[in-house]
């Protein structure tokens, strides 16, 4: 899966979650927000990730990976896209592997 798709994915993801709690309690709505905004920063993160990437830069790319995966919702199922994804990208910037970065 691309990043770009991954990215869209994970956006749709977090929308899908803000409309299934918007009718509930204050103090959820409240935290649905905070869910929102985590899905922005997690697809902006994704973006700068996949550009480090593809120009090359192992240390930026390592960065954004590192918060990505601080930024993932907790509990994410670990067959799930993003987190196949993220073991992908992980273990080819763990060797310097920059190819494989850019195609997992």
């Amino acid at each position: 899966m691309s990043i770009t798709a991954l990215s869209s994915s994970t956006a749709n993801l977090y929308a899908s979650l803000a409309a299934n709690t918007t009718t509930s309690t204050s103090s959820t709505a409240s935290s649905t927000s905070t869910s929102s905004s985590s899905g922005n920063t997690l697809e902006s993160l994704l973006s700068k990730l996949e550009s480090a990437i593809q120009s090359g830069d192992s240390t930026s790319a390592q960065s954004y990976l590192s918060e990505i995966e601080q930024n993932s919702p907790s509990g994410t199922d670990t067959s799930s896209p993003l987190s196949s994804f993220l073991s992908s990208v992980s273990t080819a910037l763990s060797s310097n592997d920059m190819t494989s970065a850019q195609t997992a």
